[in-house]
């Protein structure tokens, strides 16, 4: 049972595995890539066989001399060895470490307890140590997570309370969680796993969203004017893809210098999926909406329950939710819409939930809240995965 044949696709697992635990972002959500001397790297997106749409990319440093791609060796035109590309990113390292290796330098690290109220360098629910040699050894200083928690609710359950703000310095975007596994003779024991699900799950929401990279503008904690998955339906329009703010006249800029004004600050790339499919629904001519006309049989009216100016059935923060694409709602109930109901609930004395004292004006606001409060860190936590 111990034969290779056992651990399939078993090298490509594990060059997976040590690209991933290099990749970080700093507070703004921004990743700088690099070679593995340091250099920095820019992706310049090509299309190779002018169809429109970018097919691929190459890496440019400035004008320094880098080794990124690592080339195949080959002597007397045979292939001597194939090295496969290690990716790194910008992170800020220990300069008492001692380590050198391709991942114990970029990877071991000392996490604080975040339970102290610390939110530089720390853990997602406590402190802990990666390092295999000790503080020679401690490499790198990160967070392992964006978001840390500190304390508990008084819900139910009494769960682990999750920070309102984020980690501050360089975070990885393969976050660790902690999970409680089999130690033998029946014993458990809590331990810091990779969250692989968590960023598969970012991912494939940036991939349904086409990467609707239009996220240069901020959340600001009152509306959403810009974010990631907003403009998710407009992608599908050409314009949307090839559009560049940039006023150097690059690549990417395949409308001249924003000439009809709709880029909005797009400076990366994507592609239109099925350009054919939303021309054959809604037409290509400026009246697009009357080649298909529709007969409504009632007017979209909101359900309003108004008592002099308040709304009691509604809310700004419903309205901001609905505009989330589905992709970025069903990632924010799914990793953190639970954290945020529990803040806003406590235990009744009964061992049922309610909503605390003052957070409930109409009956959906505490689920109203929770969700906009969860699409705020999701946000923030999928940028990077938008952008690149």
């Amino acid at each position: 049972e111990n034969e290779t044949s056992i651990l399939p696709n078993f090298r490509f697992k594990a060059y997976l595995k040590s690209n991933l635990e290099r990749l970080y972002r700093d507070n703004d959500g921004n990743i700088v890539w690099l070679d593995r001397n340091g250099n920095a790297l820019v992706p310049k997106y090509q299309d190779t066989n002018n169809d429109g749409n970018y097919d691929t990319f190459i890496w440019e440093s400035g004008e320094n001399d880098i080794d990124f791609p690592e080339k195949d060796k080959v002597s007397e035109n045979t292939l001597q060895s194939s090295n496969v590309q290690k990716i790194y990113t910008e992170v800020e390292h220990n300069k008492t470490s001692t380590t050198t290796g391709d991942i114990s330098n970029n990877t071991w690290a000392e996490y604080a307890d975040p339970q102290t109220g610390e939110t530089t360098n720390v853990g997602v629910l406590r402190g802990y140590n990666t390092s295999q040699n000790g503080e020679n050894g401690e490499a790198v200083n990160i967070n392992d997570s964006l978001y840390s928690y500190d304390d508990k609710n008084t819900n139910v359950a009494q769960s682990d309370k999750i920070n309102e703000d984020q980690n501050q310095g360089y975070t990885r975007l393969l976050e660790t969680t902690v999970n409680t596994v089999e130690d033998g003779a029946g014993k458990t024991r809590e331990v810091e796993q990779y969250n692989y699900e968590k960023f598969f799950d970012a991912i494939a929401a940036a991939n349904t969203d086409k990467w609707d990279n239009d996220m240069h503008t901020t959340y600001d904690g009152d509306g959403m004017e810009n974010y990631p998955g907003q403009h998710w339906f407009d992608t599908f329009e050409e314009r949307y893809q090839k559009d560049d703010a940039d006023l150097d006249g690059t690549l990417e800029n395949t409308d001249g210098k924003d000439a009809d004004g709709t880029a909005g600050g797009d400076r990366d790339t994507s592609f239109k999926p099925f350009q054919w499919i939303r021309e054959h629904f809604f037409g290509t001519t400026e009246d697009a909406k009357n080649d298909y006309p529709a007969t409504h049989d009632n007017d979209n009216l909101e359900n309003d329950i108004n008592v002099g100016d308040v709304n009691h059935n509604d809310s700004d923060i419903a309205h901001i939710n609905a505009e989330a694409s589905d992709a970025v709602r069903q990632f924010a109930i799914k990793w953190y819409l639970d954290d945020e109901v529990a803040k806003l609930v406590t235990n009744n004395g009964y061992d049922e939930d309610v909503a605390k004292k003052g957070s409930e004006s109409y009956q959906e606001e505490v689920y109203d809240q929770a969700l906009f409060n969860a699409l705020e860190k999701t946000y923030n936590y999928i940028r990077p995965f938008y952008n690149y």
